[in-house]
């Protein structure tokens, strides 16, 4: 099958320095096609796999790492099926970009689950047009010729043909739209212990966290929020907080969490020292609404007591009464308190709005929402978004979420300028979300 590419899409595609083979796999509705792109210039970037023509292979991962694998495990696949070595293969994040790349989003271990067909059969088409291309140059069958190792060999004379001096005709091949996969007996990366190419730049220092980042003109932001939840403002005094060296500003702000509001107050400084002495300079009056009665102890009273209450009947069947009559009954309850997500790097985002752009910098888990809840918020259309995401210190769940962007976007709405904000581990361990307490 052939897939029709608007000219936007073309234009995404086109972005690399060098001839690329081109090849792609879209996704429409739960099926995968594999797609190239015809006519195009001399430079030329797919989704998943760039060849250069002295060979040289770069993958991409174009889900968000944050310690779980995927910077390693996406290319592995895309290596095993385009038969290349993966210890000599460049690896690249890629953009965020739901139409190229559809679902981006990590969380629930559902990377490889859900893409390891199609990342092999973006593979598999890549080292089939490879070998056309061969069999084209030498005049044999595709038959009688495999790749192995980044080339493709004759297997009548043992001629070989590197990668790099096949791409630019492999490109102008069509794309098979059901390649042969390889029988998973003949894996050489799929399922070994490889060592994961991220660690070397975690343990010296080259990879980016969303920590790292700063961006020209940036304002740091430290917000105090309600100790209790759903807590209002009632009244700020800033007046010792403007008087730390670096303070620029101070300003309300609020986020979304599982659809209710909560507001904060944001020192704006130079340097996220001078946000953080700020934010201890100041002075907030709450408005609890008296949830301030309420704790974990009492919240886990009214689970004990609703517990014990006759439930109402749900469907009948068979009769439960009698079968327990005549058995020996065990009961446990099981008591699971709050808990705070804690990740190793601090939560962080730094969004720049402009009249009708943003740009987001940070570590998030899931790039094309963060684009999608800005977009709405912001109201400015997606494609003015730039989503740019780093490597994330850890996640379980917490970088799923939208509110720490949310509080930048609004505060550099607010600023004008582009704003960092940074929990602090008390922050952390206080504000949640949390994941709910329970009593099974």
């Amino acid at each position: 099958m052939k897939t029709k590419i608007n000219r936007r899409k073309f234009v995404q595609l086109s972005a690399a320095s060098s001839l690329f083979l081109a090849v792609g796999c879209v996704l429409k509705g739960d099926q995968e096609e594999i797609v190239n792109v015809s006519n195009r210039p001399k430079t030329e970037l797919n989704q998943f796999i760039k060849i250069d023509t002295e060979g040289k292979v770069t993958l991409l991962n174009h889900r968000p790492e944050m310690g779980q694998g995927t910077y390693q495990a996406i290319p592995m696949i895309l290596a095993e099926e385009l038969e290349v070595d993966i210890h000599e293969v460049q690896i690249e994040q890629s953009a965020a970009n739901a139409e190229l790349y559809g679902r981006q989003m990590v969380v629930g271990s559902h990377s490889i689950q859900n893409e390891y067909s199609r990342l092999r059969k973006m593979g598999a088409a890549a080292r089939a047009m490879l070998i056309q291309a061969a069999a084209q140059q030498w005049q044999v069958d595709p038959s009688v010729c495999r790749a192995e190792n980044g080339q493709v060999i004759n297997t009548q004379n043992n001629q070989t043909l590197g990668y790099g001096t096949l791409v630019e005709a492999a490109a102008d091949l069509e794309a098979p739209p059901d390649p042969v996969l390889k029988d998973p007996k003949d894996f050489k990366i799929i399922g070994q212990p490889i060592p994961r190419a991220d660690i070397p730049l975690k343990t010296n220092g080259a990879v980016e966290f969303g920590i790292d980042k700063s961006v020209p003109g940036m304002l740091y932001a430290s917000i105090e929020r309600s100790p209790v939840f759903l807590g209002k403002v009632m009244a700020i005094d800033d007046n010792e907080t403007l008087k730390v060296p670096g303070v620029k500003q101070v300003l309300k702000t609020s986020r979304q969490v599982f659809g209710r509001i909560q507001e904060g107050v944001a020192v704006l400084a130079d340097t996220y020292w001078a946000a953080f002495k700020g934010r201890q300079a100041l002075k907030v009056t709450w408005d609890q609404q008296g949830l301030d009665k309420y704790s974990s102890a009492s919240i886990m009273e009214d689970y004990r007591k609703a517990s014990t209450k006759e439930d109402d009947v749900q469907f009948e069947k068979g009769n439960a009464e009698r079968a327990f009559s005549s058995q020996e009954v065990y009961s446990a309850s099981y008591e699971m308190p709050y808990q705070a997500h804690v990740p190793m790097e601090p939560m962080n985002a730094i969004v720049h709005v402009q009249k009708d752009k943003a740009t987001f910098w940070g570590s998030t888990q899931n790039p094309n929402g963060i684009r999608s809840f800005l977009a709405e918020k912001l109201s400015i259309t997606p494609e003015n978004i730039d989503i740019n995401y780093t490597f994330m210190g850890g996640g379980f769940g917490r970088r799923s979420l939208t509110d720490t962007a949310e509080e930048a976007a609004d505060l550099s709405r607010q600023s004008g300028a582009p704003v960092k904000v940074i929990w602090t581990r008390e922050d952390d361990q206080t504000q949640g979300p949390f994941r709910a307490c329970s009593l099974n």
